[in-house]
């Protein structure tokens, strides 16, 4: 499970580094011309915290024996952020997939959840 978990790790990590940078520095990717000025100012926000988690994550990769305290984060984040996506879907947003694409990092979460003694 630990190399399971490392990749799980490296691979978030990256990609939400990568895709916060992209975001930050072209909003317009995710922007349409017609939405109003704060639109690009809250992607460039979320696209922000998504390059500060993605440190977080390779942290956890690098220091995979201090883990925990990071990983009981990345559950509560990931919850949260699926749950973002669910009450959309039930609320003003019809779109399943969104809600289903964003809970399956939750349940990766879930599954990789450190068990055991760990230094902390």
């Amino acid at each position: 499970m630990e190399r399971f978990s490392r990749g799980l790790y490296l691979l978030i990590g990256v990609l939400s580094i990568g895709s916060g940078i992209v975001v930050l520095f072209a909003p317009s990717l995710l922007a349409t011309s017609d939405d109003p000025g704060i639109v690009s100012h809250l992607l460039r926000e979320e696209a922000a915290a998504f390059v500060f988690i993605g440190l977080m994550f390779l942290q956890a990769w690098r220091h995979f024996d201090r883990r925990r305290i990071f990983h009981t984060a990345f559950v509560v984040f990931t919850g949260l952020f699926a749950a973002v996506h669910w009450i959309g879907l039930f609320g003003d947003d019809p779109v399943w997939w969104p809600s289903v694409v964003n809970t399956v990092p939750f349940a990766l979460m879930l599954i990789t959840i450190p068990r055991g003694a760990e230094k902390q």
